[in-house]
């Protein structure tokens, strides 16, 4: 589906409920459908030496150019002012901005999460060798339906720049 499945701990534990460990395509709201309690989301504290489960690092799946997540109403000005200093930068969006500016690559995805996340790590390849000096992703809707999908753009623009990890 583009992004890692959810995992779900279900070590019996008489004072803990299930505990959601990574955020997937199966959502909080689907499993309490299906065990008959919602499950809680499990923060890796970041100071913990190792994490619990695959990609839970603060900065997993960062693109080696450092990526900014901003609101659709700022990216043409960012767009705009970056360009004005001769920079170079790449977008990856999911609606149709209100003016289309020139950046140097362009990306746009579904505006559905399933359909989002599946090409999610592939556009952030693609944009990551365009050759720019910055990747600007237009903000998601803060909806349970994308969860997975902002922490995936949290961790790539937490670590963007850094490692590549």
């Amino acid at each position: 589906v583009g992004i890692e499945s959810t995992i779900l701990d279900l070590t019996p534990a008489e004072s803990l409920p299930p505990r959601l460990l990574r955020l997937g395509r199966v959502t909080p709201e689907q499993i309490a459908t299906v065990i008959g309690v919602m499950p809680q989301i499990v923060t890796r504290p970041p100071d913990a030496a190792m994490p619990r489960v695959p990609g839970s690092l603060a900065a997993h799946y960062a693109p080696t150019t450092p990526l900014h997540l901003l609101p659709s109403a700022r990216i043409v000005e960012v767009i705009d002012l970056l360009q004005s200093t001769g920079r170079r930068c790449a977008v990856l969006c999911h609606s149709r901005l209100p003016a289309t500016p020139a950046a140097h690559a362009w990306r746009c995805l579904p505006a559905n999460p399933r359909a989002y996340a599946s090409a999610l790590y592939a556009a952030l390849r693609e944009l990551d060798q365009a050759d720019a000096e910055l990747i600007i992703v237009e903000e998601i809707p803060a909806t349970p339906a994308w969860a997975a999908v902002a922490d995936r753009l949290q961790r790539a623009a937490a670590g963007g720049g850094a490692s590549g990890a």
